[in-house]
């Protein structure tokens, strides 16, 4: 059996941990629908926590992504 690899040693998550993680919140990110500031509260919670997993995953990449994120969507090239 293979041996997980340790993200952070310090920390009891695997890679393949945070992956899931980072997917669920992702998945309810694309579920949020803002009605009242408790909803527009969850949401910046939810991009914050999206934030922080990438950031754990592979901390290079992850500026490289928030820098995309902020500078808003981009159009397809077709």
């Amino acid at each position: 059996m293979a041996r997980q690899r340790r993200v952070d040693p310090s920390s009891g998550f695997t890679r393949e941990s945070l992956e899931t993680l980072l997917d669920l919140v992702e998945i309810r990110l694309g579920h949020v629908e803002i009605y009242d500031r408790e909803d527009a509260r969850e949401l910046r919670m939810l991009e914050q926590t999206r934030d922080q997993l990438v950031n754990l995953l592979d901390p290079e990449p992850a500026r490289e992504f928030q820098q995309r994120v902020a500078s808003g969507p981009r159009m397809r090239d077709t």
